[in-house]
Formats: C-alpha cells, sequence, structure tokens
C-alpha cells in the first residue's frame, strides 16, 4: 500500500506538471561523444545530464569508407558502414558516470566514426518564445537539435541550425611555388605541401596526409589546388558545386585549373533511413596570407516530433553558413543545406523550411594579374517528413547555393561577374513518408546459461536454487521490463587421492600446508580451483623414507662412510663435486691434499656428506709455522716442497727406513723447494730443520 500510495501521488503530480505548456529557447539538448556500445550499454565521455527514464537520440555522425585513389573517383563513397544511423530509445539504468542502458539498441554503430548521444527533452505543450537552436557541431558533439511534444509545438519564434553543421576547410597559407608549365593536378596532397588547400568536412574521416587537394572529402568540397583556385561546396542530398579556376593572364603566369570538386552526395530512402548534416565547403587557395576564403560551413539537423505544429509563418532554418567576406586569392565553397526530419501528423498555419546550400564565395581580385577562382555552391539539403504528401503551409526552400562570381577585377581578360566556370550546388530533395526510429518498450526475453558449484545457490525464480534447472525471472526497469530465462546447470564435487614418497628432508606443500613426515589421510581443500572455479577434495598418504647417515670415519690416509648396504661415489669438492674415477666403494684412501665427499645413493634418495679436508698425507712430525705440503708423494722421482713461507736457512735430508743418508742439502731463503731422488722404489724419511722448526714426512718412491 505503502509504494501504491507513492507511486499513485508521483503519478498525480506528473498529470498536473505534463498539463502545462512549457517555454522553450535557445539550447535545449545536452550531447556527449560515445565511446562504446555493447548490448544495450553505452559508455560515454559523460552521463551527467543524462538521467532514468529520459529519452536519447543515438546518432552517427561520420565513419564512412571512401575511394583513396588519386583520381576522379577520389572521395566516392565505398561503404557507408554505420554513418548517418539514428535511433530514438530509453534510459533504463544510468549505472556510473560514464555508463547506461537503453531499451535495445536495433541498430550498429561504429564509435571510431564518431556517435554521440543527445539527450531529447520530452514536453507536453511546448511554445518556442525565442530562437531556438543547437550547439555548432565540434568533431565530437553538437548539430543536432532533437526534442519531442506529446502534444502542441507552437512557433512563436524561429528554428535557426543554420551553418552548424560540418565544417568547412580552413585556410592554409602555402608556399608552394607555382609554376606557369605545370598546374598539381592531384586530388590529395599532405597540407603541408602546399599543393592543395583543405578539404571541407563530410562523412568521411580525414585521411592523413590527405587532407589537401581537389578531391571531395565525401560530402565536404575538395580544396582548391595551386594557384589560387576555389573550393568546391559541400554536400548534403545533392552534389555541390565545383570551385571556379583562376585564368592565367599570359603564357609565363601561373593558372589554376583544378579547384575543388563539389562534394558527393548522401542517399537519402525511406529504407536507408539515414541521416546526415550538410557538408563543409572546400578552401581556396591562399598564397598570400589573409587573402583567401574558408569552405563555409554545413547546416545542422533537426527532428522534431510532436502531435500537432503550429507555424504561424515562422522557420526552421538549416541553410548553410553565408559566404559574406569577398576573396582575393581563392574563394571557399559554399556549405550544404543540413536536414529537417518532422514526425508531426497535424499542421497548422505556415512553416518555412530552409535547408538550401550557401554560395561559393566570390573574388575581388587585387591588381592587374590576378584572376582568381570563386567558390563552388553548396548543394540543397533535406526535408523529410512522416506524411504521404506535403501539408498545405509547408514552403520547403532546398536550392542549391549560387557559385561565387568574380566581383571585381582590373585583369584585362578576367570578366566582371564571371564564375570561372564555377558551378552552383545542386537542388536538395523532399522525402514523405518517414518512419523514424522510435524508442519501443517491447518486452523482451533474454536467453542465458550459468553454472554453479555443487555446494553452492543461485537466487532465481525468487529462491535460493540448489539443483539444476530452467528458471525465469522478471527484470523491472526505468523504461521496459525484460524476463530473463536462465538455464541453471550444477557441478559435481571434485576429489583426488595423492599417493605420494619423499626422501628425508624433503616435503611436500599442499595447499599451503607444509607436509615432512609419513602420513596417512590428509585431507586439504580447495577454494575455487579449477575451470569452474569450484572446491575440490584433495586427499594425501605421504611416505617419508628412512634418513641416509652422511657421517664419515677417517683412519690413516682412508676416509669410510658409515651408511652401509648404499652406493657410493666420492667427489672432489675443491674441484665442483667432480666424480673421482674408480672411487664407488664405501672406503676411499687418498693419496694427495684435498677436500673430499661421498654422496650415498639407496633405493630412490641420495644425499652429500660434509666436504672433509685432508692435509697430513706422509706428515710425521712438523712444528713448522706454516702448513707443509710435499707433492706429489708418491712420487716417481722429482717432488716439491712447499714450506709455506720464505726460510732463511734449511737443511734437508733424506734416510732409508735403516737410517743410512742418501741425500743431504742446505737451501737459503727458499719456500719453494724442487728435489729428487735417484734411489729404488720403496718408503724413505725426509727431514727438514730450519732453527727450532722440524719435520719428518714418510716419502713413497714408486
Amino acid at each position: 500500500m505503502k509504494y501504491f500510495f507513492s507511486t499513485l501521488i508521483f503519478c498525480l503530480i506528473s498529470a498536473l506538471c505534463a498539463s502545462q505548456s512549457t517555454n522553450i529557447s535557445g539550447t535545449i539538448n545536452t550531447a556527449t561523444k560515445v565511446i562504446e556500445i555493447s548490448g544495450d550499454t553505452i559508455t560515454m565521455v559523460s552521463s551527467v545530464g543524462f538521467s532514468l527514464g529520459d529519452q536519447i537520440l543515438i546518432i552517427q555522425m561520420q565513419g564512412s569508407a571512401i575511394d583513396e585513389s588519386n583520381t576522379a573517383s577520389f572521395g566516392d563513397i565505398t561503404s557507408m558502414n554505420s554513418t548517418g544511423n539514428y535511433e530514438f530509445r530509453t534510459i533504463c539504468t544510468v549505472l556510473n558516470g560514464t555508463q547506461l542502458v537503453v531499451n535495445g539498441i536495433e541498430r550498429t554503430y561504429e564509435p571510431s566514426g564518431i556517435v554521440q548521444a543527445v539527450h531529447v527533452p520530452v514536453y507536453n505543450d511546448a511554445v518556442i518564445t525565442a530562437v531556438l537552436t543547437a550547439s555548432p557541431w565540434n568533431g565530437s558533439t553538437g548539430g543536432v537539435l532533437a526534442f519531442e511534444c506529446t502534444g502542441t509545438l507552437t512557433l512563436n519564434d524561429n528554428i535557426d541550425l543554420q551553418g552548424l553543421g560540418f565544417r568547412g576547410g580552413g585556410v592554409t597559407t602555402s608556399s608552394y611555388s607555382c609554376s606557369w608549365l605545370i598546374d598539381p593536378t592531384d586530388y590529395f596532397y599532405n597540407i603541408s605541401t602546399g599543393e592543395g588547400a583543405m578539404k571541407g568536412e563530410g562523412l568521411a574521416l580525414y585521411i592523413p596526409g590527405k587532407t589537401g587537394g581537389r578531391g571531395a572529402q565525401a560530402s565536404g568540397g575538395g580544396g582548391a589546388n595551386d594557384h589560387n583556385g576555389g573550393g568546391g561546396g559541400g554536400s548534403n542530398a545533392a552534389s555541390g558545386g565545383r570551385g571556379g579556376e583562376r585564368i592565367k593572364k599570359s603564357t609565363f603566369t601561373c593558372s589554376s585549373t583544378s579547384p575543388g570538386v563539389g562534394g558527393k552526395l548522401n542517399p537519402y530512402t525511406n529504407t536507408l533511413n539515414k541521416l546526415f548534416l550538410g557538408g563543409g565547403g572546400g578552401a581556396g587557395h591562399e598564397n598570400n596570407p589573409g587573402t583567401a576564403t574558408a569552405g563555409r560551413n554545413g547546416g545542422g539537423i533537426v527532428l522534431l516530433k510532436a502531435a500537432v505544429l503550429i507555424g504561424n509563418g515562422n522557420s526552421i532554418n538549416v541553410d548553410g553558413a553565408s559566404n559574406l567576406v569577398h576573396s582575393s586569392d581563392g574563394a571557399g565553397g559554399g556549405g550544404a543545406g543540413g536536414s529537417v526530419l518532422l514526425d508531426v501528423p497535424t499542421f497548422s498555419g505556415a512553416l518555412i523550411v530552409n535547408a538550401n546550400g550557401s554560395d561559393g564565395g566570390n573574388v575581388s581580385n587585387v591588381g592587374s594579374s590576378n584572376c582568381n577562382g570563386p567558390g563552388g555552391g553548396g548543394s540543397g539539403g533535406v526535408l523529410w517528413i512522416s506524411q504521404s504528401s506535403i501539408p498545405l503551409g509547408i514552403s520547403p526552400n532546398i536550392t542549391g547555393g549560387a557559385a561565387g562570381i568574380t566581383a571585381a577585377t582590373t585583369q584585362t581578360n578576367c570578366t566582371l561577374g564571371g564564375n570561372n566556370n564555377a558551378t552552383d550546388g545542386n537542388t536538395g530533395l523532399v522525402l514523405t513518408g518517414l518512419s523514424s526510429f522510435e524508442a519501443n518498450c517491447n518486452i523482451s526475453t533474454t536467453i542465458q546459461s550459468t553454472t554453479i558449484c555443487n555446494s553452492d545457490s543461485m537466487y532465481l525464480s525468487g529462491a535460493w536454487q540448489l539443483s539444476a534447472g530452467t528458471f525465469y525471472d522478471t527484470i523491472s526497469s526505468g523504461c521496459c521490463d525484460r524476463i530473463i530465462e536462465t538455464t541453471l546447470t550444477v557441478l559435481p564435487e571434485i576429489s583426488d587421492t595423492i599417493n605420494q614418497t619423499i626422501c628425508a628432508g624433503e616435503q611436500v606443500v599442499l595447499n599451503g600446508t607444509i607436509y615432512n613426515a609419513t602420513i596417512t589421510g590428509a585431507i586439504e581443500i580447495f577454494n575455487a580451483v579449477g575451470p569452474n572455479n569450484c572446491d575440490s577434495t584433495v586427499l594425501l598418504n605421504l611416505t617419508v623414507l628412512n634418513a641416509i647417515d652422511t657421517s664419515i670415519s677417517i683412519s690413516g690416509n682412508t676416509l669410510t662412510a658409515n651408511q652401509t648396504g648404499a652406493n657410493y661415489q666420492w667427489v672432489d669438492c675443491n674441484n665442483v663435486n667432480l666424480a673421482i674415477d674408480g672411487a664407488t666403494a664405501a672406503q676411499y684412501t687418498f693419496t694427495d691434499f684435498g677436500t673430499y665427499a661421498v654422496v650415498i645413493t639407496t633405493g630412490a634418495c641420495s644425499d652429500t656428506s660434509a666436504c672433509y679436508t685432508v692435509n697430513t698425507i706422509g706428515i710425521l712430525e712438523n712444528n713448522f709455522e706454516h702448513q707443509l705440503r710435499l707433492y706429489p708423494n708418491p712420487t716417481s722421482g722429482k717432488f716439491a716442497i712447499d714450506l709455506g713461507k720464505r726460510y732463511p736457512t734449511v737443511t734437508i735430508k733424506i734416510t732409508d727406513l735403516a737410517g743410512k743418508l742418501i741425500h743431504s742439502q742446505h737451501s737459503t731463503e727458499s719456500k719453494l723447494l724442487h728435489l729428487k731422488i735417484e734411489k729404488p722404489a720403496g718408503l724413505y724419511l725426509l727431514m727438514l730443520e730450519s732453527g727450532d722448526q722440524k719435520a719428518v714426512i714418510r716419502l713413497v718412491k714408486e
């Protein structure tokens, strides 16, 4: 009851407000650039000014593909793509500051081709009390007036969007030196070369490196080529006029035989149901700063829906921008008339609809050797109405703009009042039987499939569902209800068992838990894993093998691994644990100083002992300050003694085991001694003395 009461009060207030007439004037539309359209969701630069239940216009302004060849076909539309597509929709949801959802987008759009969303005010009765207009087209938004009256619209003043459409080509001062022998004749140039003036805006986006020159930019007029030619007129429902040539004074002066080409006509049919701004005129060619004129802007777009329209003799004006300034270099082309859509079943009183193309620019030549090119006229625009014939009282004006003329000249072969072969823009078009794309509010059905895990649930059809099936929900929004049909699949529980064996000292990490001892039946729950993000249960059976004894015993020159019943490999720690050939027994007898370890393997496990350093091979007595080394020992005859530092005098004696002296010598300031034993193979004693230091070493000769 509380909800019903609030709704009733809202409806009463709305009805009271709707019964009042609204005075409108100035700019009533808010527009923003569309960045992306996905389904019925629109992402825009900003959703400020757009509210739940509001009506909007989606319209693509540009994005047609054109012939880019350097021929007369340059600018011909090869594919319209989604250019000109439009539709009225209602806002169902405002998601955030840049996104909103509308009630079922029917047409395709390409935001790269410049799409704008225009807020469309809806009135009951409205009165235009002062000029009603729109923001000018700025390359992203503008140029469009759209609104609706569910009752009567009364014009006590005009609607004026003259010159608010596609922009004319701007003037660029050229430093290109003309030649009396050759005229530039290409259909496009990089604007920086100065060989061609700027093209007017049209249905196709500008192409980098091809923005200058006489070829039309689809509905935009071509810019005049060097030298001082006139720009082509913009187009809409018909072709724009060709720009005028510069006439040579004599053989050795410059001319322009390649002025701007008029814009190419846009396709209008009830079947296509596309809508376009008037094309901009191309610029006149300039080489003297501040002397040429830019192309003129095309007219804007008016979309007006009303039950009744009372004209009172006022006008809707979407003419191309007027061309008031005379040029003394090349003159700009005229802008094309825009487009007026009147979805109005009943008219009363007189209404004038102006969608004329503007005139090409005139030329007032300065100097006795100038006969520069006037601009071509812009084409007429479009009047499109919903009735099957033009109602009495509506006066459409859709003529093309006139070619510019030579308004002043002192060149003898230049005709005052002549147009130097510039041409008028062509007449526009009146269409009937318009059926605009409305904000339909039909109940739609969305079919979707989803899955849940065995232990989860999903709220469908007013309850938490645990089992698979098909469920239906009705979604109410700011515009239209929507039925969602959901097919629910319940995924089975996933479980697994891991049987693993590891060596002592190793570990297994499972679901963040560390296991390093024998265990049976450890359970781990994994949350949201696998392709379906469901929980899974893992059972772990872990066996840890016995540890390996890596201790070593030493006896004399022999190292012994204390682990029994294993495989062994002795390694040289000083040589990156290089395996010692043949040293694969539990014992290893070393014959030289070094650092040794043993790798012990039992079954699938392997471990390595600590490195053991030996430095006492054959040394029976030693009280020298530093470590002595005798190598090699055993020796085949030659050997060396490293004393560790220099000693002033050293006495060396070698005896056999019976004490018989077989060699004696003295060395001074010695650290490293090189000796040789000439006696037969056997065991000998080597004695070293230096002051109080003495060493006795057992020496083996092989």
